[in-house]
């Protein structure tokens, strides 16, 4: 039962309407340019890698075929190799510069780190590739150690997450 603030005598019984929808206390997202310009440019390394190594479907379809008929992993044609790690280089010194602009425009400690992490992840595959097609790293070897990569990558950016703040 409600009473009036002013006299104390008693209202009659009115049924409560809730309390509009207070609005959610998420913050507005702002518009990342460095995200969209990172996709375009993205989208010129994989044309260039294949101007560059240029992979005829008709390989890539046959590849695919060889493998479901003998059912083990067999290597790769190296121009598809040749096309990989060229990528994943150009795509992770792409992320450094990304990091840097990202440092120096925005100031965003925790998408730099983010960044740089994701750029030497690139090189990592880069260069994990690179040992591959020179036979240094056997199939088992390089699928361990892309595992081990992974697993570095996830953790990195869990530790960032926790440690650093979004602003």
């Amino acid at each position: 039962m409600q009473f009036c603030p002013n006299c104390g005598t008693a209202l009659p019984k009115q049924e409560l309407a809730s309390p509009p929808p207070s609005p959610s206390p998420r913050r507005k997202r702002q518009s990342d340019i460095l995200g969209g310009l990172s996709a375009g440019i993205v989208l010129i390394l994989l044309a260039i890698s294949y101007i560059r190594y240029p992979v005829a479907p008709e390989a890539v379809i046959a590849y695919i075929q060889r493998l479901a008929n003998q059912r083990v992993f067999l290597k790769p044609p190296v121009i598809l190799l040749n096309f990989s790690i060229f990528f994943f280089y150009t795509s992770g010194a792409w992320g450094l510069v990304l990091s840097a602009l990202r440092l120096i425009l925005t100031s965003n400690i925790r998408q730099t780190l983010t960044d740089l992490l994701s750029a030497f992840f690139s090189i990592y595959c880069g260069y994990l590739l690179t040992n591959y097609l020179a036979d240094v790293v056997t199939n088992q070897g390089a699928f361990a150690y892309f595992i081990v990569g992974i697993g570095v990558l996830i953790i990195g950016n869990a530790v960032i997450y926790l440690a650093i703040k979004e602003r």
